[in-house]
């Protein structure tokens, strides 16, 4: 007969019988607690039991590792993966035994987390650990009956922005940074950058990917071999952005068309604008202001989603974003 007891906000249940190693297992409640004891004993009773004690050495910390060295060469998001998991070794849920992680574990996580990093952050950061524990359980199998993640609820996203770049913006920033015909230094290669991502609606890791070879300016197209989605995609130049291309490739005939990190261009970006008291402007604000000037031109919002990559054509309403003053006109 099992044993369900209250410690502290957990639920213990405890299962004794003869011939079979004593199982212990902590639960958010007590229906909870109760099913996996029944469950346990139905095991011992037809010969399907596993001992939950093979499974306490691998805390979550562990499983984080482990889905870490599985997923980093192989996902998109691998680098990023890595660099979370050792940012986490600090937490304390993660020296639990992974299949004892409870939601009020996770809870108590998400709450300070929200104190720190926006709500989005913290959703991406579940995304992960979830599909750590969905890894634990079907490839570790782990005995757990439900991913723990899937059980809590996610933080709500604020409102979503709507600040847009002017062109009076983009003219303070080039000023401040200088503009040559043709880029020569970091620093000067930012507003180029900026320029190319408002004339083609790529995004920030679409435009420091680009390779030269991949540049064909007679047929004015960039082609795109991975995306973030994980699809191909060509995206049709105009006339500035095959201009701008132009400068910043030169005569390079391989490798990258810009010709430093991402990471050094943020920093710079980010600096700039703090100097120029324009620190309201982001560049992910650059393609919402691109897809929003396009969908001006591009009516059919299908030519407009093979122009920016947008699978989700719903999600295309939070770009476009026109301009009172400018519907106002068009009203009459």
């Amino acid at each position: 007969m099992a044993t369900i007891r209250k410690r502290g906000e957990a639920w213990n249940a405890q299962v004794r019988r003869k011939g079979y190693p004593a199982q212990s297992m902590s639960f958010d409640t007590k229906v909870e607690a109760e099913v996996w004891a029944r469950e346990v004993e139905h095991g011992m009773d037809y010969g399907k039991f596993v001992a939950v004690q093979a499974f306490k050495d691998t805390t979550v910390g562990d499983l984080l590792d482990k889905y870490k060295d599985a997923v980093k060469d192989t996902l998109r998001s691998g680098v990023w993966v890595v660099r979370w998991v050792s940012t986490m070794q600090a937490e304390p849920f993660l020296l639990k035994p992974a299949c004892e992680c409870s939601k009020q574990d996770l809870k108590t996580w998400i709450e300070k987390r929200l104190r720190s990093v926006a709500a989005a952050a913290v959703k991406r950061e579940l995304n992960t650990l979830g599909a750590a524990f969905k890894y634990g359980i079907q490839v570790l199998d782990l005995p757990l009956k439900a991913n723990p993640v899937s059980l809590v609820a996610r933080p709500k996203n604020p409102r979503s922005r709507d600040q847009r770049w002017s062109d009076e913006d983009l003219d303070t920033l080039a000023k401040h940074l200088g503009s040559p015909k043709a880029p020569t230094t970091p620093r000067t290669w930012v507003p180029f950058i900026i320029n190319l991502a408002l004339e083609t609606a790529m995004r920030r890791g679409e435009l420091f990917d680009l390779q030269v070879e991949d540049v064909d300016l007679e047929a004015a197209t960039a082609f795109l071999p991975l995306t973030k989605n994980g699809d191909a995609r060509t995206v049709p130049l105009s006339t500035k952005a095959v201009a701008l291309l132009k400068q910043m490739i030169g005569n390079k005939k391989h490798g990258d068309v810009i010709p430093f990190s991402r990471v050094h261009f943020s920093g710079m970006l980010w600096i700039a604008l703090k100097e120029l008291n324009l620190s309201h402007l982001h560049f992910h604000d650059v393609r919402r202001e691109a897809t929003t000037r396009m969908a001006e031109k591009l009516t059919n919002v299908l030519e407009l989603s093979a122009v920016t990559g947008h699978r989700d054509l719903n999600s295309l309403q939070a770009y476009y974003k026109p301009k009172a003053t400018e519907l106002a006109k068009k009203l009459g």
